[in-house]
This record gives C-alpha cells, structure tokens and sequence, in this order.
C-alpha cells in the first residue's frame, strides 16, 4: 500500500509516495496572489490542473483526494 507524505517548501506543498519519493501532487498560490490557490497532480510525467481553490486546506485537499481515488482504481 503506497503512503503519501506532503513536503512544504517556500511557497508551495509537494505531495510525494513515502517509498520512493516520487512527486505525485502540488499546490500553490496562483501567481502573486494569496487568496486563490492552485492544486495539480502529475500523470504519465505532466501536470494535470484539478482545480483553483480559496484555500491551501482546499487545494491540499483536492490532490489528496484524486491520488487516493486513483490509487484505488484498475484504470488509468
């Protein structure tokens, strides 16, 4: 079973699998701004936008979210 882990940089939270350390996840601020947050996973080595939030809570929460669901999933 793969355990993910988030890695807090200067501005943004990377979400890795403990095991390998490989990059799954990513969210940070859209540009300058600090109200409006970006959440994008990584597939087949590109980045894949889920979303624009109000929150990190809500971005970190998102990319949670798709890796556990994808992670469950036979298809990809």
């Amino acid at each position: 079973m793969n355990k993910f882990k988030w890695h807090q940089s200067e501005f943004n939270y990377l979400y890795f699998r403990e095991e390998d350390g490989l990059l799954v996840g990513l969210c940070h601020p859209l540009g300058n701004q600090r109200d409006i947050f970006i959440a994008k996973v990584y597939k087949e080595n590109m980045d894949h936008l889920i979303g624009q939030y109000i929150s990190m809570d809500f971005a970190r929460k998102a990319v949670e979210r798709y890796v556990d669901e994808r992670s469950r999933t036979l298809l990809e």
